[in-house]
């Protein structure tokens, strides 16, 4: 799994249940500074994060995965 795409799962996975960044290093037992990167981490890497976006696209049509 790309960095990118595992902070973005987490970032939503945080946000859609409401955590704090506290509650969520707890739930997932990583350190609060792990939570807070990847808070930021989509805002500071658009660029790779669309790049790895187009990628997959890309992956799931060549193997006949429309979307």
């Amino acid at each position: 799994m790309e960095k990118a795409t595992f902070f973005e799962g987490l970032r939503a996975s945080r946000e859609k249940s409401e955590m704090s960044p506290e509650e969520a290093a707890g739930n997932w037992d990583l350190p609060v500074s792990a939570i807070y990167e990847a808070i930021r981490y989509p805002e500071s890497h658009k660029e790779l994060m669309k790049l790895e976006a187009q990628e997959e696209r890309y992956r799931l049509q060549e193997k006949g995965i429309s979307l």
